[in-house]
């Protein structure tokens, strides 16, 4: 997995799993694994990173990470068994 810039919009898909929505990509949508210490905010329409800031959905995010495309379930730790691994945006870090 080589660094990549992150891009997209925040979303859910039909699962409940959050990721960046890529309209000009060939996936269309990446299933995150954001950076570590991001929770869902308290109504449960966007995220929290570990500093403070938030993201809702429909906004977009900026970062930095890779793309990966051959996972299987199991392949990532922590990773929730609702979500395809097939199409998966790492991000090590969301710009301002």
């Amino acid at each position: 997995m080589g660094a990549a810039e992150a891009a997209g919009t925040l979303a859910q898909d039909a699962a409940g799993c959050w990721g960046l929505d890529i309209p000009d990509s060939p996936a269309g949508f990446y299933v995150a694994q954001f950076p570590y210490g991001t929770t869902l905010n308290s109504a449960g329409d966007g995220i929290v990173l570990s500093d403070g800031r938030d993201f809702l959905t429909g906004e977009f995010i900026n970062g930095g990470g890779g793309y990966r495309s051959d996972l299987i379930p199991g392949d990532v730790p922590g990773f929730p068994e609702n979500c395809s691994p097939e199409e998966v945006v790492f991000i090590g870090q969301i710009d301002d």
